[in-house]
Formats: C-alpha cells, structure tokens, sequence
C-alpha cells in the first residue's frame, strides 16, 4: 500500500515535470527565434501585450513601491526606461507562486 502510494507520487511528479520542460523548451525556442528588446519605454511596455497592465496602473506600481528605481526601471530625461528582462523576472515571480501555492 505505501508502496503504491509512493509510486503515485513519482508518476504526479514526473508529469509535472514533464509539463514544465515542454513549457521551457518553447520559452527557449521562442528567445532564439525572436530577441527581445532589453529596455523599453512605459508606452511600448503597455502596447507590447507581454505586460498585462496598462500605463496608468504601472505608474500606480511604481508609486506603492511594487518596482524598484535601477532594478525595475530607471527615469532618464524624465521617461520612464524599462527593463524587460527585470519585469518578466517580477511577473514569472508574482504569478509563479500563486500557481505553486
């Protein structure tokens, strides 16, 4: 019986496993074929449809504190420069560990 149950588990597991490579691998497959843009604007970041907030509430993120000033995004010349990679890094962060809890 613990055997079994044991054996359950690992097959869970390894699908889940198997679920989350597949989903890599296209992750991966998709930067080689098209690069990414490191830094972008607050205007481009909205239009991109990678970020799924508007412009308004990214301001409202930035206010409370949500990103960080030369982590997040820097303002030169008073426009706001995003760093996309750093913002794919929160969104992976914040919507990976409500799947995971």
């Amino acid at each position: 019986m613990y055997l079994e149950q044991i054996l359950e588990e690992i097959s869970i597991t390894n699908k889940k496993l198997t679920a989350r490579m597949a989903e890599l691998e296209k992750v991966m497959n998709d930067k080689l074929i098209a690069p990414e843009k490191e830094f972008v604007t607050l205007k481009e970041l909205s239009e991109s449809g990678k970020w799924p907030y508007t412009q308004q509430a990214t301001r409202k993120m930035i206010e409370r504190g949500k990103l960080e000033e030369r982590y997040h995004f820097n303002k030169i010349d008073g426009k706001w420069i995003f760093s996309w990679p750093a913002l794919r890094e929160y969104l992976e962060n914040k919507f990976y560990s409500k799947r995971c809890a």
